[in-house]
C-alpha cells in the first residue's frame, strides 16, 4: 500500500477507534447512571466524560465507574479471543481492530495506576470499596505487569499492511512503512485531541499519550523483525 494512502487509512482507523471507545464508555456510564438512579448529569469536557452531582451514593459511584471498566474487560476478552479469526478479514478492518486493541489495553492496563495516583477515574470506586491506597497501588502494578506481556499483540495485524509482495525487507524498509502506519497517525491524533480539549492537556492526557507512544515503539520494534511471523520466511 502506498505510504500516503497507508497514512490516511491508518489515521482514519485510529480516529474511528477512539470515537468507538469514547461512545462505548459514554453509553456504559449512562447505563450505570440509569441503573443506580443517578440524579446528576454526565458532562463532556473536551474528550472526557465527567459525572457531576450534588450528592453521591456508593451504588452510584460503583455503577458509573465500574461498569465502563467491566465493559473494557469484556471488550478486551472479545478482541483477544477473536484474534485468530481475522485471517479472512480485509486489511482495513484488521487495522481498525489493531487500533481498538491497542487503545483498549492502554485504558484497561496502563491508565488505572495514574488514575489512582491522581485520585480520578477508577480511584473513586476503589475508595468507596474501602480498598487501602497501598492495595490500590498493587492493583495498578499488577495491571502494568500484565500489560508488559500483552503489549506486543497488535503487532501481528499492524504488520500485515507493511508487507506487499516482497518476501524480504530490511530494517530501513520496515521503518519507512511504520512511520505512516503508526507514528503519523499518532501525531495527528495528539493535534486533534489538543484542539478538542481547548488547547489544554491535563497530566492524565500527557501520560495517556506517553503510554501510547511507548506501546507504538514496542510494537514497531517487534515489527522490524517480522518477516518470519508475517511471511513465514526468514530474513537473509
Amino acid at each position: 500500500m502506498p505510504q500516503i494512502q497507508l497514512s490516511v487509512f491508518s489515521t482514519l482507523s485510529l480516529l474511528l477507534s477512539v470515537s468507538i471507545l469514547l461512545i462505548y464508555k459514554w453509553l456504559l456510564m449512562e447505563l450505570g447512571a440509569f441503573l443506580s438512579g443517578f440524579q446528576g448529569t454526565l458532562h463532556w469536557v473536551g474528550t472526557d466524560i465527567v459525572p457531576r452531582s450534588a450528592s453521591w451514593t456508593s451504588a452510584q459511584v460503583l455503577w458509573i465507574y465500574l461498569l465502563p471498566f467491566g465493559g473494557l474487560v469484556l471488550l478486551f476478552g472479545l478482541l483477544s479471543s477473536r484474534r485468530g479469526a481475522l485471517s479472512p478479514v480485509p486489511q482495513r478492518l484488521k487495522l481498525i481492530w489493531s487500533w481498538i486493541s491497542l487503545l483498549t489495553m492502554l485504558h484497561l492496563f496502563f491508565m488505572p495506576m495514574w488514575e489512582i495516583y491522581f485520585r480520578q477515574g477508577i480511584y473513586f470506586p476503589l475508595s468507596y470499596l474501602f480498598i487501602p491506597r497501598s492495595m490500590q497501588g498493587i492493583f495498578g502494578l499488577a495491571l502494568w505487569t500484565y500489560l508488559i506481556f500483552r503489549i506486543f499483540s497488535p503487532a501481528a495485524h499492524f504488520s500485515t499492511l507493511m508487507f506487499g509482495d516482497e518476501p524480504y525487507r530490511n530494517f530501513r524498509q520496515n521503518l519507512v512503512q511504520m512511520v505512516p502506519l503508526l507514528f503519523i497517525p499518532y501525531i495527528l491524533y495528539i493535534f486533534l485531541w489538543w484542539i478538542a480539549t481547548g488547547f489544554v492537556f491535563t497530566p492524565l492526557n500527557e501520560l495517556y499519550f506517553t503510554g501510547l507512544l511507548l506501546a507504538l515503539l514496542a510494537n514497531a520494534w517487534l515489527m522490524s523483525k517480522y518477516n518470519v511471523i508475517v511471511t513465514g520466511r526468514p530474513k537473509s
